[in-house]
Order: C-alpha cells, then sequence, then structure tokens
C-alpha cells in the first residue's frame, strides 16, 4: 500500500493582480496498492490499483473567475519487466474507472474511461 499527497498554495504576482487564486489545487495526491511477483530470473510481473484526486481550485484573471470542482479517479494497471536487467517493461493500464468528466485547468477536459499501452526501457 502506498499514498502521497501534495499541499500546495501558489500566490501569483502580475502587475496589479495579485492572487492565491491560481487554479492550483490546495490538495492533490495518489493512494493505491501496488503488487510485484518475480515470475523468472529474468520477467517480474507488476500490478498497481490505485486512485487519484483533486481538491477544488479557483483560478482568478484579471476579466474572469474560473471554478475547478474537486474530483477522484480510479485506475489499474498492469505489466511485466523483463530482459537481464529487467530493463525492459511493457504495461496497459485502464483509468477513469468510472468514467468522471474533470477538468485540472481552464484548458484541457480530461478524458474519460481510457485505456494506454506504454513501452519502455531504461538506459
Amino acid at each position: 500500500p502506498y499514498v502521497s499527497a501534495t499541499w500546495m498554495r501558489r500566490k501569483f504576482d502580475y502587475g496589479t493582480l495579485s492572487t492565491w487564486k491560481t487554479g492550483v489545487p490546495e490538495w492533490s495526491g495518489r493512494a493505491g496498492v501496488r503488487f510485484k511477483h518475480a515470475l523468472s530470473e529474468n520477467v517480474d510481473f507488476n500490478a498497481d490499483v490505485y486512485g487519484r484526486f483533486s481538491s477544488n481550485s479557483v483560478e482568478k484573471t484579471e476579466s474572469e473567475t474560473l471554478h475547478y470542482n474537486n474530483w477522484q479517479t480510479a485506475n489499474v494497471a498492469f505489466g511485466f519487466d523483463f530482459g537481464d536487467e529487467k530493463q525492459y517493461s511493457v504495461t496497459a493500464e485502464v483509468l477513469n474507472l468510472f468514467d468522471k468528466r474533470y477538468r485540472q485547468d481552464d484548458s484541457i477536459l480530461e478524458p474519460g474511461l481510457h485505456a494506454n499501452i506504454k513501452v519502455g526501457m531504461k538506459f
């Protein structure tokens, strides 16, 4: 099991505008359970079931004030590390299992339920 959280307050000063309402959530983080099992000398199986979260935030600009609601997502990832030094990896993940619509800022609407396949190499 693991938990990571961030508490952040950010102040923006620009000309006559001075505000703590920068659009950055005061709290954000991740909590879950990771599992790793050696299948052989050169192959490990990995699993991660986790949630991500963010508190409400407000962004104030010179012309408007934008409000972002808090959000939570449930996610799962499975993969393999392999090679002589387990330097290669392949991971499949399904994110936002409950298809929650949310924004982290005014420019990007985060995707609903979606899947990724990642391929990596450590060197």
